[in-house]
């Protein structure tokens, strides 16, 4: 009796399975991928602004070398709490607030290092108005040390691992020690 053979064709259920099973990975990887794409795309935006940031203070520190020990904070990091004479123009929102001419070259460095670390004057509303580097960057900390002649400038920021949107909703979530983390760039000053 002659054996007949029967051809299969079509796919069993196991190589659907198997095909699936690939793609789910293959897409939660790519989703991952998006995910620290996403973060570091922040902490490059975040060093560009700090770079901006250093960039004005030493700027301001070649206009008022005469007072280059008054930056000195020595590593201490500035507070915002108690704004000192703002010695700089400025726009409160609502119209243009003219430079304090009185100020000394002291009150002038004091001015320069609240600004840059703390932003302008402490009544401007940073909800309707952006108007440093500071206002973008999360937590910042600037501190200085004079040694010598040479004034080394420091400022760290949060590094965001984790976080809320504007509704206070989780965005994303990292409950290890890295949730956390403060990254920073140091700058040298010598005039």
């Amino acid at each position: 009796m002659p054996q007949l053979t029967k051809n299969m064709a079509g796919f069993s259920l196991i190589e659907i399975l198997v095909t699936v099973a690939i793609t789910i990975i293959g897409l939660v990887g790519l989703a991952s991928l998006q995910l620290q794409v996403t973060k570091s795309v922040g902490d490059s935006g975040n060093r560009s602004q700090v770079i901006w940031m250093l960039e004005d203070l030493s700027n301001r520190m070649k206009a008022n070398r005469i007072a280059l020990a008054d930056y000195n904070t020595d590593g201490d990091t500035i507070s915002c709490d108690n704004a000192p004479k703002i010695c700089s123009a400025y726009h409160d929102g609502s119209a243009r607030v003219e430079a304090d001419l009185s100020c000394s070259n002291t009150e002038q460095a004091q001015s320069d290092l609240w600004e840059v670390a703390c932003g302008f004057n402490p009544d401007v509303d940073t909800y309707i108005t952006k108007s440093s580097a500071v206002d973008f960057i999360a937590a910042p900390l600037l501190s200085t040390q004079l040694n010598g002649g040479e004034i080394t400038v420091t400022i760290s920021w949060d590094t965001r691992t984790s976080g809320v949107n504007a509704d206070g909703e989780l965005v994303y979530a990292n409950t290890d020690s890295l949730a956390n983390s403060r990254t920073s760039l140091t700058m040298v000053y010598n005039p």
